[in-house]
């Protein structure tokens, strides 16, 4: 073989393998862009949602109840207590509960979702600079946040 073959092969394979690196980086960025964008959905629509039931239950309006009756049940498929580490779902869906059986304690379910927002804000901006969070990560957020909540309420 001659030097001009072995630099020619050498290229050849260099392009490959970058070809298929970038390949695959922009299929992993494209996958975090296209779920943290759906998160983002998700987290408005729950926000929308909330909102919209607050107003009925607050208006106590009869013709509204299917509505009203509908809001409170996405938003309880939404939320997930029953998972490990469920204890903010938990507490979101206790006071959903209670402000949707009794019309009471609307603020405190409020500033529950508001919090529970707001997590999932600080999560995906962290994802956003960290990449994919450890569970650890997740926790330490989780723990900040509901202790931030749990402050501001005494």
């Amino acid at each position: 073989m001659d030097l001009f073959s072995v630099l020619l092969s050498s290229a050849v394979i260099s392009a490959v393998v970058s070809g298929v690196f970038s390949y695959v980086l922009y299929r992993n960025r494209r996958f975090n862009e296209t779920v943290t964008q759906k998160r983002i959905e998700y987290l408005v629509d729950m926000r929308n949602t909330s909102a919209e039931l607050c107003s009925l239950v607050t208006n106590g309006n009869l013709k509204n109840k299917e509505k009203k009756d509908f809001l409170y049940y996405k938003l309880r498929l939404m939320l997930n207590p029953s998972a490990k580490c469920a204890y903010w779902d938990e507490t979101v869906v206790q006071r959903l509960d209670k402000m949707y059986k009794n019309g009471t304690d609307i603020d405190a379910f409020v500033r529950a979702m508001q919090a529970n927002l707001n997590l999932e804000w600080h999560g995906l901006m962290m994802e956003g600079t960290k990449g994919k969070l450890s569970k650890r990560d997740k926790e330490s957020l989780r723990l900040e946040k509901y202790k931030d909540l749990l402050e501001y309420e005494k």
